[in-house]
């Protein structure tokens, strides 16, 4: 059908928004019951601090393993833009604190 039969037939296109009948329902989801403490964590290994400690370590290095590093030159050139910007706010800071002490002796004498 073309776009004049539509509007003759009475049939408006559909504008992509949801009137109140087709309107959406939520369904409210099932609860979880979650394992009680006593029984372990979800591994099902023993709550030892130290077998806890090894597992973090090794998890620590996995994803240390994942981590793109940065080159020799990337890492100079970010320690040169951290010490330029630290040298600025510090020229800033020095500025203002200048002009301030200068404004209050004026003021107050």
């Amino acid at each position: 059908m073309s776009d004049e039969q539509d509007m003759a037939s009475g049939d408006a296109r559909p504008s992509g928004k949801r009137g109140r009948a087709d309107a959406v329902t939520t369904v409210p989801r099932p609860k979880v019951r979650k394992k009680p403490s006593s029984e372990g964590d979800a591994s099902g290994k023993s709550r030892n601090p130290f077998s806890l400690m090894l597992r973090f370590l090794r998890e620590v290095v996995t994803e240390l393993k994942k981590v793109i590093w940065p080159t020799k030159q990337e890492w100079f050139t970010y320690t040169v833009v951290v010490l330029v910007f630290i040298v600025a706010l510090i020229g800033l800071t020095t500025g203002l604190d200048i002009g301030f002490g200068k404004a209050v002796s004026v003021v107050f004498g």
